[in-house]
């Protein structure tokens, strides 16, 4: 399943470069892989930044959106849930942000510090 991590409507002006999120994924996650850009990433619409990392032995695939405002995460909710939760590390703590699925069945806000137990812990179900 793919989940989207995003700022609140008050904090639409937020937004990541996707320079800065290079430098920091390579710190914080190493042994990503960055992908190059496929056919229809090039397309307005298409993906930004994107990467493949490993983690609790799930593959997750992650990518920014190209306005730097929306980060999508595919792959286990749990493994899903522990990408979401050190990017919001990477986050100001001011801005509110919230996660949901990608066919809109829960939206859930994320705290600053939320560990990734919270998170999955705050989806209903």
């Amino acid at each position: 399943m793919t989940y989207l991590f995003f700022a609140s409507e008050e904090n639409s002006d937020w937004q990541v470069e996707q320079r800065s999120l290079v430098e920091v994924l390579l710190r914080g996650w190493p042994e990503a892989e960055i992908q190059e850009p496929t056919p229809a990433d090039v397309e307005p619409d298409g993906r930004g930044f994107r990467w493949i990392c490993h983690i609790g032995g799930h593959e997750i695939e992650a990518w920014l959106n190209k306005q730097g405002t929306c980060l999508y995460v595919d792959g286990d909710l749990d493994a899903a849930a522990k990408l979401v939760s050190w990017f919001r590390g990477c986050t100001p703590r001011d801005v509110e942000f919230s996660m949901c699925d990608d066919v809109y069945s829960f939206q859930v806000d994320v705290e600053y510090g939320a560990s990734a137990r919270e998170i999955v812990d705050s989806i209903p179900g």
